[in-house]
């Protein structure tokens, strides 16, 4: 942890003192540590995954640390109903397991079972026989500042043992809205394990996002990611009926669009042959100045305000053509994308 990072994070607890109930954190950084791992600690586990051998990637060295996931690979998750619901990472759970041990800040150990994982969104439900397990209050996301302090907590393996990695919130839309950005550091052990703001409120799980680049699996280069509460919370009911998704279904509009960013719109370069913006009329050279009465100034923004939407909704666009200004009524498709 370096000078600068305590200064900043200082700075900020001064500046928005936290209350001193009983139920707060206090304002020193060093008790806000010890805080975080004494409250967040009680509700975070220590995950053991035994799987079938993995290959080595293809261009990564024999033998390289981080070549490929170990054999049997110790990571952390997050328990989330006191009946023994976990959520931890797809990516410690994705490949050939053949078993999950779970150990709670108790250290006792449970065998878990897999019920079900959405790739897309990087995490995955376990669960063991529990009653009375502790879990953590959750932030939104919304109420959150760039800049503001955030922590990765992880168990060490087999249950003993806690480690803190600090880091600031330095994004809070990633990936269509599905996760916040962040500097703290993540690694093989941490990863499933909560990012939570100083308050000890889960903002989400640490994940890797994409396991394409197995090369690189392993220590985090500076940026990390982690899949926000809301989103969990939204895929859950599916996850505990046993979803299993390697691909995301999302809403569709089909065209390509200039990445230039103006007050005009966003000009449409192509229209693709069947897609929804064909069947609405939408032509190359068209600028959507508005989608779903809102405001479309960038490629982001147009992105942005289709995947709010879903498959199959209705929505109007406001499109200038030439000197004319035309409302159209677009019903999105859906594309599946595989990650």
């Amino acid at each position: 942890m370096n000078a600068t990072w305590i200064a900043a994070t200082l700075a900020l607890v001064l500046q928005d003192p936290v209350p001193t109930s009983s139920n707060d954190l206090p304002g020193d950084l060093e008790g806000i540590h010890a805080t975080l791992l004494e409250t967040v600690g009680r509700a975070v586990v220590a995950i053991r995954v035994d799987r079938e051998p993995e290959k080595p990637a293809a261009g990564a060295e024999a033998g390289g640390l981080f070549a490929k996931r170990p054999d049997a690979a110790p990571c952390s998750g997050l328990i989330v109903d006191p009946t023994g619901f976990i959520v931890t990472s797809w990516f410690n759970v994705e490949g050939s397991v053949r078993k999950i041990t779970v150990a709670l800040a108790d250290g006792t150990e449970h065998e878990a079972k897999l019920l079900g994982y959405d790739g897309p969104l990087d995490v995955a439900l376990l669960k063991i026989q529990g009653k009375g397990l502790p879990t953590l209050p959750y932030a939104k996301v919304a109420d959150l500042e760039h800049g503001e302090p955030v922590f990765v907590v992880a168990r060490a393996p087999g249950g003993q043992g806690l480690c803190l990695n600090p880091g600031v919130l330095s994004a809070r839309e990633r990936f269509a809205g599905k996760m916040v950005q962040t500097d703290a550091r993540t690694n093989f052990g941490n990863v499933g394990g909560p990012l939570v703001d100083r308050r000890g409120r889960v903002i989400g799980v640490t994940c890797k996002v994409s396991t394409r680049n197995a090369a690189t699996y392993g220590q985090n280069s500076g940026v990390s990611f982690a899949a926000v509460w809301e989103k969990i919370a939204e895929a859950m009911p599916r996850l505990k009926q046993g979803a299993r998704l390697t691909t995301e279904r999302r809403p569709f509009l089909g065209v390509t669009y200039d990445s230039e960013s103006t007050d005009q719109g966003v000009r449409i370069l192509d229209v693709q042959p069947g897609t929804s913006a064909d069947k609405a009329g939408i032509k190359p050279g068209d600028r959507i100045l508005e989608f779903g009465g809102e405001t479309v100034k960038s490629p982001a923004d147009l992105l942005r305000l289709i995947n709010k939407l879903k498959i199959g909704e209705s929505v109007k666009a406001k499109i200038k053509r030439g000197e004319q200004v035309l409302e159209l009524d677009i019903k999105l498709g859906e594309r599946e994308v595989d990650e």
